[in-house]
């Protein structure tokens, strides 16, 4: 019964971490996830999802200049799929190029 406790915990932890990284909605983690749950796995998902969001609010703001859009559209969606990978595969390591400077830039995230 206590394993079911703890799958169940981490399955919503891992779901937070997903979260993370769908834009707006990376809100519903940084808000809901307190305390030991915020390990520094989750602050490393926080930080990195934050980034891959204002990604895509820089996307919205240039939508309308066609190639830059596409390239800073398929940026955004690489970066939300390597970060969901990395988080489904248990990895707390940074996204690829981006992930350092987000993790120091964004360093108010705790």
């Amino acid at each position: 019964m206590a394993e079911e406790t703890t799958n169940n915990g981490s399955s919503n932890i891992t779901l937070m971490k997903v979260l993370g990284y769908l834009s707006i909605l990376w809100i519903i983690p940084f808000f809901s996830v307190k305390g030991a749950d915020r390990d520094e796995g989750m602050v490393t998902h926080l930080r990195q999802g934050f980034g891959a969001m204002l990604v895509s609010v820089i996307y919205y703001i240039i939508k309308d200049i066609p190639l830059v859009s596409t390239i800073v559209f398929i940026t955004w969606i690489a970066m939300a799929i390597i970060g969901i990978l990395n988080v489904v595969s248990g990895n707390n390591k940074g996204l690829p190029i981006v992930g350092p400077f987000f993790n120091t830039t964004f360093s108010f995230i705790k």
